[in-house]
């Protein structure tokens, strides 16, 4: 008896981890299912002429809203909610962000291009409007900056995360440039998004991989998220973009730092 209590003991964690894997495992199918789903919808609209970018910033908000649910991400939201084409500027901290700020208005964004090759999910993002960027390469952020200026022209916002990586919250990285010289050049403003997380685990960091830190999550059962949205920016305000990016992380920043 002493020896069968010992072994179930033992086989517990065993079952626990088992049983989570397949909870995570779980939601990213859902999730790849609820891609899919939407892909083929953009699809069909596209087939009929009535696909547009409106359409499609539209089908990823409701994307985002449902992924975001299937992640245990609850997000409050603060400060003036924008509407037609703006820059969406915000600190970056793991692959929640553009969960929780895409679940609040219809938007186009600027993503890693590594994201298409995750299977289902690179080409129904893309489908969706996601504008893909390889990092490091000029070409493809000229034309990444190209498409998303072609976005702001259909009066759809676009989210940039111009830190160029994810970071555990504690401070803002430096920006780059090339999203606010687009918005200097068609007069778009920018509005400066703040995500605050109550823990550390939400932020995906470094070498993490994909799956375990998604079982992490679950475990917790839900994440809460705070969604700021701070006034708008003019960029015209500004001598180029350089200073104009200089200051949206100073707005950012101030309410990142404690």
């Amino acid at each position: 008896m002493e020896y069968i209590a010992i072994v179930r003991e033992r086989a517990a964690p065993e079952r626990l981890m088992r049983s989570s894997w397949t909870l995570g495992m779980g939601r990213l199918l859902g999730t790849a299912r609820e891609l899919l789903a939407c892909r083929l919808e953009v699809l069909d609209a596209r087939r009929r002429g009535r696909s547009n970018a409106g359409q499609r910033a539209a089908l990823l908000k409701r994307v985002s809203a449902r992924m975001g649910a299937r992640m245990g991400l609850q997000a409050r939201v603060s400060g003036p909610v924008p509407s037609g084409a703006c820059l969406l500027v915000a600190n970056h901290m793991g692959y929640l962000d553009p969960l929780a700020i895409g679940a609040v208005l219809p938007l186009s964004a600027i993503a890693k291009s590594e994201i298409t090759q995750w299977p289902a999910v690179g080409e129904a993002l893309e489908e969706l409007g996601v504008v893909f960027v390889e990092r490091g390469s000029t070409m493809s952020g000229a034309l990444a900056l190209r498409k998303a200026m072609r976005v702001l022209q259909a009066g759809v916002p676009v989210l940039v995360f111009p830190e160029g990586t994810t970071t555990f919250g504690g401070d803002v990285l430096p920006f780059s440039r090339g999203a606010f010289g687009i918005a200097r050049l068609l007069r778009v403003p920018v509005v400066p998004v703040t995500i605050r997380y109550e823990t550390s685990l939400a932020c995906w960091v470094g070498s993490a991989t994909f799956v375990p830190h998604l079982i992490r999550l679950h475990k917790r059962g839900s994440v809460n998220a705070e969604v700021i949205f701070g006034p708008p920016i003019e960029p015209m305000a500004f001598p180029d973009a350089s200073s104009l990016a200089a200051a949206t992380r100073l707005c950012i920043r101030s309410l990142v730092l404690p």
